[in-house]
């Protein structure tokens, strides 16, 4: 009778943790990226000559990706975002190197890819810190110092269109 009341407590107590595990609320694997409505953050990013770019209150409307050279879907959406960066003069875009690469290495993928916009280097993380970026390719477009979008993670079906509608705070 003991053993049998033991094991019906070992079991309660069992589905007493499953049940408040079930319960709680899940966390997730990365950080989200800031969300729409956030201010932008103040902040440092370097151009790949080790000048300091500030990157808290960029002029008009600016389209803001972080990508890594490793990164497949970085690499998809670079045709896109090249012609987008040309379509479309009255948004500013700037590309953020997420995987703190040098800048001889991050020179040597854009000699290898169209890339006519402004390219900037994170050595130490501090930007994709406050940004709360987890993933690349991970975009937003900020104005008048506000998160106006957000978008994390590529996809085969990018456009200029569609990123044309996303700089116009489209989804």
């Amino acid at each position: 009778m003991v053993k049998r009341l033991k094991r019906f407590f070992d079991f309660a107590s069992l589905m007493s943790i499953g049940v408040w595990a079930l319960s709680a609320a899940p966390q997730p694997i990365r950080p989200s990226p800031l969300s729409i409505g956030s201010g932008a953050p103040v902040v440092q990013a370097v151009t790949l000559d080790g000048e300091p770019f500030d990157l808290s209150s960029p002029p008009g409307r600016v389209f803001l990706t972080f990508f890594s050279t490793t990164c497949h879907w970085s690499e998809a959406e670079l045709p896109y975002l090249a012609d987008f960066a040309r379509a479309r003069q009255d948004v500013t875009v700037i590309a953020v190197n997420y995987s703190r690469e040098s800048a001889d290495a991050v020179k040597a993928y854009m000699a290898e890819h169209d890339m006519p916009y402004t390219v900037l280097l994170d050595p130490n993380g501090d930007v994709t810190r406050a940004y709360q970026v987890g993933v690349t390719p991970t975009s937003f477009v900020i104005e008048g110092g506000r998160v106006r979008f957000t978008r994390q993670g590529g996809g085969p079906n990018l456009s200029v269109e569609k990123l044309s509608l996303w700089a116009d705070y489209g989804n």
